[in-house]
C-alpha cells in the first residue's frame, strides 16, 4: 500500500524541485493515510538526496539551497554530463548525451536573435538522430581509436612557445561582401530578418560584464538561481532579448566549472600539434573537443561578421575555456577574476589551431537531409502547481 503516493511525491521532488517532506506533505493533503510508513519516507528522502543534487546547473564555491554538501555544487564538465543523463530522458537525453544543454540553449537562443540559427551545413534540432552524430570529431573517434600524447610532449611547451602571426582565415560564404553587410545591419538594426545585428552578439561577447548596471547584474544573478532551483526556468532562455544576459550566463558557467574546459595538459598537447587538427581532435578528451567544436560552429554561424571579430569571440571563448585572461582589443578578459594571464604564444597557437579546425568543419559540412519528418518538436511541458 502506498506505492503510488510514493511514485507521486518523488515526481513532485523531481518536477518542483522541492524537499522530500514538503512532496510528502503535498500528498498526504489530497490522499490521506498515504506515505506513512517509514520505509516510504526514506525512499523519497533518499531519492530527493540522489536527484536534486543532479539538478544543479551552475557549479558554485558557496553551498547551494539544493545541498547541503559542498562537494555536490561543484563538478567538472565530465561530472556534468553524468548529472545531465541522470536528469534527462528521451530525445532530450539522447541529443545531449555529449553536449552541455545549458550551452546549447544559450548559443541557440543568441543565434535566433541574430537571425542565424539556421546552419547552411547542419541541422541542430532535436531529432530523432542526435546532430552531434554528424560532428567532425565524433566521426574521427568512430573511424580511429583515441591518439594518445606521446611522451616527448611535455609541459614545458607552454612556456616556449612565442607568438605567431593568426591563420589566413576566410569565410568561402561571404568574406567578400560582409563588410557592406556589417554596415548595412548596423543601419537597420537587422540581420537575416532576426531582431538584433550579429555585430551586436560580437559587443555581447567582448564587454566586461562586470561593468553592467547594478539592475542587470542582479537580474543575471537571480537568472542563474532560478535556473538552479526551477526546472521551468530553461524557458526563460528562450525568451530573453538581452545578449549580454545570455552570454554572461554562458561565462559563468563556463568559469564555474571546478576545472577548466581546457587544462594546462591540454594547453599543452595543442601547442604540440597544433598544424594537424586530426591528431590534436583525436588526443583531447571526448567531451572537451565535442564541447570545442560545437562553440567553433556556434561562431561559424553567426552571419554577417567580420572574421576579425570573430576572433575577438574565440579569444573570449578560449578565456573561458581555460580559467585564464585573454587580450581582447587591448584588454584582458574576463576581468576582476582571479585568473592568471594565458601567454600571448600559447593564446595566438590555440586559437590557429581553432581557425584551422573551422577550416576544416567547412570542408566537411554537407547539405542537411532531406527528411525534415525525423525533426521532433518537444511536446508543451505542462507546468505542475501545488496542490492548495
Amino acid at each position: 500500500l502506498g506505492r503510488t503516493g510514493v511514485l507521486i511525491a518523488c515526481y513532485l521532488v523531481y518536477s518542483l524541485r522541492i524537499r522530500a517532506n514538503d512532496a510528502i506533505r503535498l500528498v498526504r493533503k489530497k490522499r490521506p493515510k498515504s506515505v506513512q510508513t517509514s520505509g516510504q519516507i526514506l525512499c523519497v528522502q533518499q531519492f530527493e538526496h540522489y536527484m536534486l543534487p543532479q539538478t544543479i546547473v551552475f557549479s558554485s564555491k558557496e553551498t547551494l539551497n539544493l545541498t547541503k554538501d559542498k562537494k555536490t555544487s561543484e563538478f567538472t564538465l565530465k561530472q556534468y554530463l553524468y548529472r545531465q543523463r541522470a536528469t534527462l530522458h528521451g530525445l532530450e537525453e539522447r541529443a545531449f548525451r555529449e553536449l552541455p544543454k545549458i550551452v546549447y540553449c544559450l548559443c541557440e537562443r543568441l543565434l535566433k536573435l541574430c537571425g542565424c540559427q539556421q546552419s547552411v551545413g547542419m541541422d541542430f534540432r532535436i531529432k530523432n538522430k542526435p546532430f552531434y552524430k554528424s560532428f567532425m570529431v565524433y566521426k574521427l573517434r568512430k573511424t580511429k581509436p583515441p591518439d594518445p600524447t606521446t611522451p616527448e610532449e611535455a609541459a614545458t611547451e607552454l612556456d616556449q612557445v612565442t607568438a605567431l602571426p593568426m591563420v589566413e582565415w576566410r569565410d568561402p560564404v561571404e568574406e567578400d561582401i560582409e563588410r557592406n553587410l556589417e554596415s548595412v545591419s548596423r543601419i537597420t538594426g537587422t540581420a537575416n530578418n532576426g531582431s538584433i545585428p550579429a555585430l551586436q552578439i560580437h559587443e555581447a561577447f567582448t564587454v566586461d560584464h562586470h561593468s553592467l548596471p547594478e539592475e542587470r547584474l542582479k537580474y543575471l544573478k537571480q537568472l542563474r538561481n532560478d535556473i538552479n532551483q526551477q526546472r521551468d526556468a530553461f524557458d526563460k532562455i528562450n525568451i530573453e532579448e538581452d545578449p549580454t544576459i545570455l552570454t554572461g550566463l554562458l561565462f559563468e558557467w563556463l568559469e564555474g566549472l571546478k576545472q577548466p574546459v581546457l587544462d594546462r595538459e591540454d594547453l599543452s598537447l595543442i601547442v604540440g600539434r597544433a598544424y594537424n587538427v586530426e591528431s590534436c581532435a583525436l588526443a583531447l578528451t571526448m567531451e572537451d573537443i565535442m564541447l570545442v567544436e560545437y562553440l567553433l560552429r556556434f561562431v561559424t554561424r553567426l552571419r554577417p561578421l567580420a572574421a576579425n571579430k570573430k576572433v575577438d569571440i574565440l579569444k573570449r571563448l578560449l578565456a573561458s575555456l581555460t580559467h585564464q585572461t585573454v587580450s581582447v582589443n587591448g584588454r584582458c578578459l574576463p576581468m576582476r577574476k582571479d585568473f592568471q594571464r594565458l601567454r600571448d604564444g600559447t593564446c595566438s597557437q590555440v586559437i590557429n589551431f581553432m581557425l584551422r579546425m573551422i577550416v576544416e568543419l567547412q570542408k566537411d559540412m554537407v547539405k542537411p537531409g532531406r527528411d525534415d519528418a525525423d525533426v521532433v518538436v518537444p511536446q508543451r511541458r505542462f507546468r505542475i502547481k501545488a496542490w492548495k
